[in-house]
């Protein structure tokens, strides 16, 4: 696995092969990890107003995004029946 960084992003990319399945947690864990704590922040402390940034990393679960991408390609590949999967 890579680390590739560009401006205001970092993410993961796999080397050798992926299931499906972990392609959808490795797609779901870096929005979700941004969206929990903005939860927690939102019920803990909603005046503070900095929870609205932490819960906007929701939308990189939209396929226009990476996430979304990675999400909707593996579950067309649990749809199809081809969970391995090489990575570039």
């Amino acid at each position: 696995m890579s680390v590739e960084a560009i401006a205001f992003r970092v993410s993961l990319k796999p080397h050798g092969e992926i299931t499906a399945r972990q392609a959808i947690a490795v797609a779901l864990a870096g929005p979700l990890a941004c969206v929990v704590p903005g939860v927690v922040l939102w019920v803990a402390v909603p005046q503070l107003g900095l929870a609205w940034w932490y819960l906007a990393h929701i939308v990189l679960l939209l396929p226009c995004f990476g996430d979304g991408q990675a999400v909707v390609a593996a579950v067309r590949r649990l749809r199809a029946g081809h969970t391995p999967s090489t990575a570039p």
